[in-house]
């Protein structure tokens, strides 16, 4: 949406790592793979892009996917990535990761109302939007290095990721 941001003053933008489906029985290769089994997904595009491949959906917000994932509910998870099911120690329960690029990927945006921006003296903004973007290039940095261990650890116990 070329208008998301009007009405405020964005200090950070940052698109992490994304496109994984993790599975714990059988790999997911192809759209074909997804016919009759349950899915776990945020709502939205790729839950849809599931139900489109034959897959019953369960579509819950993210506070929802531990109970969901670790009760055995579904077969195949989505919308979350490696490093998000190592935070919920849920990897164990890991064998297949199947990454499609391009299908999900979490955005992460920093931003001040316009109208209080504006009432801030320049050199406030100027150190404000420094310190802003230092601590958003961090966060990024720490989510790269930890979805990279998080894959790398997946792949270490004996799942397969291609």
């Amino acid at each position: 949406n070329s208008n998301e941001y009007k009405d405020v003053h964005l200090l950070g933008l940052w698109v992490g790592m994304g496109g994984e489906i993790l599975s714990a029985d059988k790999p997911v290769l192809s759209s074909d793979d997804l016919k009759g089994l349950k899915a776990y997904s945020l709502p939205g595009v790729t839950a849809e892009m599931l139900k489109q491949s034959g897959a019953t959906v369960v579509s819950a917000p993210a506070v929802k996917s531990y109970e969901i994932i670790s009760s055995g509910t579904v077969d195949v998870f989505a919308s979350l990535n490696a490093l998000t099911l190592r935070c919920l120690n849920q990897l164990n329960t890991l064998k297949h990761a199947t990454m499609i690029p391009g299908t999900q990927a979490p955005v992460f945006s920093l931003f001040m109302n316009k109208k209080v921006w504006n009432k801030i003296d320049a050199k406030d903004q100027a150190i404000i939007t420094e310190l802003a973007h230092k601590k958003f290039s961090e966060l990024a940095g720490a989510y790269d290095v930890g979805m990279r261990e998080s894959r790398k650890r997946l792949a270490a116990s004996g799942s397969s990721v291609p």
